[in-house]
């Protein structure tokens, strides 16, 4: 029988994020993330077959995550791009992207991604799950009646997740740019015309 685990998978992956946001993909070996969640490196072999199966199965649990990374149960309030924009920006979705360092990380990460055919499945799911879980919000907000009964939420999900990764670009290379303030005003903007 195998000793108990002292740390779980997603533990060692929330780990792995960190490092990842922090210090960027060149410094991620396993062991730095053995040090951070206290495991040898030989442990992190045992259970993800590697560096590459680490880095595979935070992709995974980023795509099975997502849709259920926007709150199904956000209140559209009295200001619903307010309300969206908040569970969007770096006090919710984005929040391991609240420092300019760890967005530049990401976007390392990203290139990372985008050049690696199965990890860019993983992405491109990542992307789907977010949009669809913004798509159910917009319809309940839609059906409520906290936006007009001709707003399409699929539609207005794309340009929403569009403004959220361009709100996020654009205060990574002007850093004098806020980007729940960039997200805020270009969601207001896409949302307002769809309020009663």
């Amino acid at each position: 029988m195998g000793r108990p685990r002292t740390r779980t998978d997603d533990e060692i992956l929330d780990a792995t994020v960190a490092l990842l946001g922090r210090e960027g993909p060149a410094a991620l070996t396993l062991a730095a993330v053995g040090r951070s969640v206290g495991l040898s490196p030989a442990t992190l072999v045992q259970r993800f077959g590697g560096k590459r199966g680490l880095i595979r199965a935070m992709a995974e649990r980023a795509a099975a995550t997502a849709g259920a990374a926007v709150d199904p149960a956000l209140p559209a309030g009295d200001d619903p791009p307010a309300a969206l924009a908040a569970a969007l920006g770096t006090r919710g979705l984005a929040r391991a992207l609240a420092a300019p360092a760890a967005r530049v990380h990401h976007l390392a990460v990203l290139q990372l991604d985008l050049a690696d055919p199965e990890l860019h499945v993983l992405a491109a799911a990542h992307a789907r799950g977010v949009r669809t879980g913004l798509a159910a919000v917009l319809a309940r907000w839609r059906d409520a009646g906290s936006l007009r009964p001709d707003a399409d939420p699929e539609a207005l999900a794309r340009a929403v997740w569009v403004a959220l990764n361009g709100a996020l670009v654009a205060a990574t290379i002007d850093t004098a740019e806020s980007p729940d303030a960039l997200l805020e005003d270009a969601v207001r903007r896409l949302l307002l015309p769809h309020v009663p």
